[in-house]
């Protein structure tokens, strides 16, 4: 790895995450790719503190301003999160529902300040979820998807956050699917009745098992580095982690994303391998990226006709999961592929070139 933006944004993360002084800028850093890489995984909130005790002059003062005032929108936001997760957890933990915090819910308290762990929503996991619809009702929340095997999803104008409500950790694609089936009992009470936590061992292998997850389904960006460094900084029982992982099939996943963790932050040996899986992190967004999803569709589940065909009519098995009205009626699916295609052609014209343009692109189609 010889890329002198990408090395030292490393560094300078490291400082951030463990609360040391910033390294110095090495010559030739390009702040624009830094930053570019940082705000596509939604990390550069975890260095802006850093970045912002410079000497006047180290970089753009446009670069300065932009993020002195995603760093107070954040700091906003923040406000805004607490408040809607106490007024979420208080309400059901009140109606006697078990909730358990997950992913940035409760990653976000790891990190230096809780504004600098970006989040898109709120997850949790409940029990009993059928119980949740009118506690959330009252709150003001609308339940906008169902997804009939992992989670509910509501939003409410009232709150900056949507809140995703899972009756399953993880999803029935994910590998794990079959080892969280008794996800209550790696539930920990805390001092709030009906508040529960999982212990900081069982944290990360949740969050490994979802990294590998979106990894090879549809890709991922820097940003589960970040937290798997923040869960390692408080001392974890190894063993214990890595007889789970085997369990679950990913424990050779998280000792590579481990090589890359020691490489990127500490200054660890680069190979072939490590480097090219970095450069895919690098390229993704933090919900992942049409070319890495295509690539992965491409190489392990057919060729590029294939890829149209499922995108274009979604297989019964994977709508059925979102939709009681298709679990219950499977025909109601032909009305559910037209409802589909008329709304993405009216609203995504612009995605659909991209991932059309993507697909073009791509070199591992098979022959069938």
């Amino acid at each position: 790895m010889t890329d002198v933006s990408l090395l030292y944004l490393g560094r300078l993360s490291a400082a951030a995450l463990d609360g040391k002084e910033a390294p110095a800028a090495p010559e030739g850093v390009s702040w624009r790719a830094l930053l570019n890489v940082a705000h596509r995984a939604r990390v550069d909130s975890v260095i802006t503190p850093l970045i912002l005790t410079f000497p006047r002059g180290t970089l753009p003062e446009k670069y300065i301003k932009r993020l002195e005032t995603e760093r107070n929108d954040a700091l906003s936001i923040e406000i805004q999160r607490q408040f809607e997760a106490e007024k979420v957890t208080g309400a059901l933990t009140a109606s006697g529902i078990k909730v358990c915090p997950l992913k940035g819910a409760v990653l976000k308290e790891l990190y230096p300040s809780p504004e600098t762990r970006s989040m898109g929503d709120l997850d949790y996991f409940v029990s009993p979820a059928r119980a949740c619809r009118a506690v959330m009702k009252g709150l003001g929340f609308e339940r906008k998807r169902v997804f009939a095997s992992h989670h509910d999803e509501y939003e409410s104008a009232a709150y900056p956050l949507g809140v995703e409500l899972h009756k399953n950790p993880v999803s029935s694609e994910n590998p794990a699917y079959e080892y969280y089936k008794d996800f209550e009992k790696r539930m920990r009470p805390t001092e709030k009745e009906n508040l529960y936590a999982l212990s900081r061992e069982d944290l990360y292998i949740f969050n490994t098992a979802h990294f590998y997850y979106d990894f090879a389904s549809v890709g991922c960006s820097l940003r589960p580095l970040f937290d798997m460094r923040v869960l390692k900084a408080r001392g974890l029982d190894r063993e214990y982690i890595e007889k789970e992982l085997a369990k679950i099939g990913v424990l050779e996943f998280e000792k590579l994303m481990s090589r890359i963790s020691n490489a990127f932050f500490d200054g660890g040996e680069w190979d072939e391998e490590t480097e090219s899986v970095f450069s895919a992190l690098c390229e993704n967004g933090v919900y992942g990226g049409v070319k890495t999803r295509i690539k992965n569709f491409t190489e392990k589940e057919g060729g590029k006709g294939k890829y149209i065909t499922e995108r274009l009519f979604p297989p019964l098995s994977n709508v059925r999961r979102q939709s009681r009205a298709i679990d219950a009626c499977p025909p109601l699916i032909v009305f559910y592929w037209g409802y589909r295609a008329a709304a993405a052609a009216l609203t995504k014209s612009g995605k659909i070139k991209y991932e059309l343009s993507a697909l073009k692109d791509e070199k591992t189609d098979r022959k069938e």
